[in-house]
């Protein structure tokens, strides 16, 4: 039994949620962006993830960007609503929410703050799983949620009827491969961190990376990094990876508080990243102008404005 659906493929923008000064949801700013990533022929948008800032938002504001989102893109790309949260009650409400809008999945990562240990995260999917009708995308990051799901664990997770898909971010591209080995054949496999490896990733088997900087800054080059890759120009696809690279190590790993430094780079080149919401803060002058400089380095125009 395979749950794969070949609509998981190829590079997903996991996008920022633009906030006004005051602290409001930009709604047009948030449309705007996704029309943008549209024309960069992304391949999906993942709403209300880590870099969504889903941690800021309320649960009503996160479904009213799932309902923005399927408005803009449902049947365009393929459409993923970010349902993390510490109960699964919650995760249950927003997914249910999210299929009922048209979205083609969500994705969870483990509750944050309970740290729960692989039987516990076990139980956690299932209730899940049982009670929705929608795809569900596993999220594995455990620097950022304090919990790991393990390739073993996935690979019991991928005999569940709604496990779709999983978003590898570990740190260790050991155990990248040995999720792609036990359950890559059964669910779809997307590595994380694409700044940083997104060619490697696909040269070992993932169908496709989930990111947030390289599209929303560098436009259709994360689409090509996965076509050229795919067509066996080789050479222009670690040229691009080369370029991700920089882009990380010069912007998103030098200044601020994630997604602040993104969302600076966004405003900077004139696409809208907005304000992030407290308690993250925008980057200070000093920070932007180290941002300004990477991104001119990379042969961008500044066209837009920093943060007042």
């Amino acid at each position: 039994m395979t749950n794969h659906d070949p609509k998981w493929h190829g590079y997903f923008a996991a996008i920022v949620t633009p906030f006004n000064k005051d602290g409001s949801i930009d709604a047009a700013a948030f449309r705007e962006n996704i029309r943008n990533l549209l024309v960069d022929r992304v391949h999906g948008i993942v709403v209300s993830g880590t870099t969504g800032e889903y941690w800021a938002l309320a649960d009503d504001e996160r479904k009213t960007l799932f309902e923005m989102a399927a408005e803009e893109a449902s049947g365009r790309v393929t459409v993923i609503g970010g349902t993390t949260a510490s109960r699964a009650d919650r995760v249950i409400d927003m997914s249910n929410h999210a299929a009922a809008v048209g979205l083609d999945g969500v994705m969870i990562a483990p509750p944050p703050g309970s740290r729960p240990n692989v039987r516990e995260l076990q139980c956690h999917f299932e209730t899940i799983d049982r009670a929705v009708d929608i795809d569900i995308m596993l999220y594995n990051s455990p620097e950022t949620y304090g919990a790991d799901i393990t390739p073993p664990l996935v690979s019991k997770l991928a005999d569940l009827d709604h496990i779709a898909a999983i978003k590898e971010s570990c740190a260790s591209i050991y155990q990248q491969n040995e999720t792609l080995r036990l359950a890559g054949d059964r669910i779809a496999v997307l590595g994380g961190w694409p700044g940083l490896r997104g060619l490697q990733s696909w040269a070992l088997g993932c169908v496709g990376s989930v990111g947030s900087i390289e599209a929303q800054v560098l436009g259709s080059l994360a689409r090509e990094l996965w076509d050229s890759a795919e067509a066996g120009k080789m050479d222009r696809a670690r040229e691009i990876q080369m370029k991700f690279i920089q882009l990380h190590q010069t912007v998103t790993a030098a200044a601020g508080t994630a997604p602040a430094q993104l969302k600076q780079a966004m405003n900077l080149i004139s696409r809208p990243g907005g304000y992030p919401r407290l308690p993250i803060l925008p980057l200070s002058p000093e920070e932007t102008q180290r941002v300004s400089g990477a991104l001119v380095n990379l042969g961008l125009e500044i066209t837009g404005k920093e943060l007042a």
